[in-house]
């Protein structure tokens, strides 16, 4: 299936604008797959051949890093640490790492 053809298929859904969109927003496979009434099986092969099998996962890991840091900015590592007790732990290190670099470099940067 080429990008004609899976717009032509799916244009009532959104089509391959959707698609992307999807992807970007780093949607998991089988959310993608039920809105467009396939199998997260058949996601993969349009992941694979549209956009070169980019993972998705990685992204979306990114993503939500990156949120949960700024709000760590925001209300402080204590109060990060009582809102999120449940945070998978590689996720919460690298928050926690990145905002103690942070506090790091705003203590050498005042004195």
């Amino acid at each position: 299936m080429n990008e004609n053809q899976f717009e032509q298929k799916y244009w009532e859904k959104g089509g391959m604008q959707r698609l992307i969109s999807f992807f970007n927003d780093g949607e998991t496979n089988a959310n993608i797959a039920r809105y467009f009434g396939v199998t997260r099986y058949c996601v993969g092969l349009w992941n694979k051949h549209f956009f070169g099998g980019v993972n998705s996962r990685e992204i979306r890991k990114s993503k939500i890093i990156n949120r949960l840091y700024l709000e760590a900015t925001l209300i402080g590592e204590r109060e990060f640490k009582k809102k999120y007790p449940k945070l998978n732990r590689s996720y919460k290190n690298i928050i926690l790492s990145k905002l103690k670099d942070k506090n790091v470099c705003q203590q050498t940067s005042t004195q």
